[in-house]
């Protein structure tokens, strides 16, 4: 089931998290709607998401270009870890020696940190990097807070 906003803020992704709570026909697409929606509304290369569930881990990622997705999955992998295991949100800042892109990995807690939601987008600076971390918690916690009405 897919939704017919699309995220352009922080706003739009709260308003189409809300929704994927009432349509979702299973948790796995609720995750699906909400991962797809943040990952956009963040401008995300390539997102994962991974929580437990009741009985079920749900694990998805958003990526569509397999190469980048086996790039990234390793260093997002970690960082979820760490913040799994810390209960904090985390993220670290890469900048491209030959590009002077910096690039962000940003991994937050959700359910109560029965998981995680990781993600890589491009970063300015570090003042940047904690606006950007701010606003995946605020979109992970309203994830949390969503999630809680599914049904098994």
């Amino acid at each position: 089931m897919q939704s017919t906003i699309i995220p352009q803020s922080s706003k739009d992704a709260i308003a189409l998290i809300i929704e994927a709570g009432a349509k979702a026909a299973s948790p796995q697409d609720f995750y699906r709607m909400c991962l797809d929606s943040i990952a956009e509304s963040m401008q995300a290369s390539f997102a994962t998401l991974e929580v437990q569930h009741g009985a079920s881990l749900v694990r998805l990622d958003n990526g569509k270009n397999r190469t980048r997705a086996e790039f990234w999955r390793g260093p997002l992998d970690e960082l979820a870890e760490d913040c799994i295991s810390d209960g904090a949100a985390t993220s670290k800042l890469y900048k491209g020696r030959r590009t002077g892109v910096t690039i962000g990995l940003f991994a937050v807690p959700i359910d109560g940190g029965a998981g995680s939601l990781s993600l890589v987008t491009a970063c300015a600076n570090e003042l940047s990097e904690i606006r950007l971390r701010d606003r995946l918690e605020n979109l992970a916690t309203m994830v949390s807070l969503t999630s809680v009405g599914l049904q098994q």
